[in-house]
């Protein structure tokens, strides 16, 4: 039932990027401002950069939440495998290769799994509260349309955590749940919070960056606010690197604060098109770096989609 529904507003979500762009697909303006973009390499190289950086973020915060000492280039890896990988295949399957790095290094698969979730979860807290707050500040808390969106999200949680009760899962994560608190407590635990709310403002100024170069405008306060309904909707992801959910949340977000549907759509389609060359480049470097093999790789891939089969089966 939880997968039925997950898949079905993700269905939803592709057959609204299929009508824009029915509408507004112009391969010739979008390849024209991808062009664009690479002549103004100031803009460009701070873009990257940004995005880089909200990574090396996020994997010194995973660093100190597992508490071990392990080297940087560990927590890196993973991050930029997950990254590359649910680039390439449909399923999210990333996160099983941060599990896996970790185990590489000599640390249980609890303790790795634990970690990997917790740093998910607070990933999602994060962007769901500046969401919430850029809905309020900036206006949009009485937006028909964003507070559907908002009712969607939060009836398909209800469900799925109904479902959890139903199996007695959430009792496993009581040990989870001591350990984050754990975790958590003190200035390392809002050390990491900290790093975390800092990558995903990183994050945005791809989307800030982008606009700029297209000759529109978006303040970081609202390209924050986008970014981060963009990406929970990504929980949504049918498609390699969630093509379809991303304009269609991103177009979605765009059109509350102004834009033209068509402005909203080119946007979103050249943002999401830096990401995918980013988690490319950023996947060759990573398989140099620390490097996996191409065995181990389709294995990693093979596993996790299975599993998730059979969880939905379950279920």
């Amino acid at each position: 039932m939880k997968k039925a529904v997950v898949w079905l507003i993700g269905a939803f979500l592709i057959a609204a990027c299929l009508i824009l762009s029915i509408r507004y697909f112009d391969p010739a303006l979008i390849r024209h401002y991808l062009v664009e973009l690479t002549r103004h390499p100031i803009w460009l190289i701070g873009m990257i950069a940004a995005y880089a950086l909200a990574f090396v973020l996020r994997a010194v915060a995973w660093k100190w939440y597992v508490g071990r000492p392990l080297p940087f280039i560990v927590c890196l890896s993973g991050l930029l495998y997950s990254l590359l990988i649910n680039h390439i295949v449909p399923l999210k399957v990333g996160d099983g290769f941060r599990v896996y790095v970790l185990m590489k290094e000599k640390i249980g698969w609890d303790e790795a799994l634990h970690s990997t979730l917790v740093m998910r979860t607070l990933d999602l807290l994060i962007l769901a509260l500046f969401a919430g707050s850029g809905a309020v500040v900036i206006g949009y808390a009485y937006s028909i349309s964003f507070m559907s969106l908002i009712m969607l999200i939060g009836i398909t949680v209800t469900i799925a955590a109904a479902i959890l009760f139903r199996t007695g899962r959430l009792r496993w994560l009581n040990k989870h749940v001591s350990m984050l608190a754990k975790a958590l407590s003190g200035t390392k635990g809002r050390s990491i919070l900290v790093l975390i709310a800092l990558s995903w403002i990183l994050e945005a100024f791809v989307l800030a960056g982008v606009v700029g170069v297209l000759g529109m405008q978006l303040g970081i306060a609202q390209a924050v606010w986008a970014n981060s309904m963009t990406i929970a909707g990504q929980t949504f992801q049918m498609t390699p690197g969630g093509i379809g959910s991303y304009e269609s949340v991103m177009s979605f977000s765009l059109a509350q604060i102004g834009f033209t549907w068509e402005q909203a759509y080119i946007a979103a389609i050249v943002t999401h098109g830096f990401k995918f060359g980013f988690s490319y480049l950023a996947g060759l470097y990573v398989w140099f770096a620390y490097p996996l093999s191409w065995k181990e790789i389709r294995q990693l891939i093979q596993r996790k989609g299975k599993a998730s089969h059979e969880k939905s089966v379950t279920v």
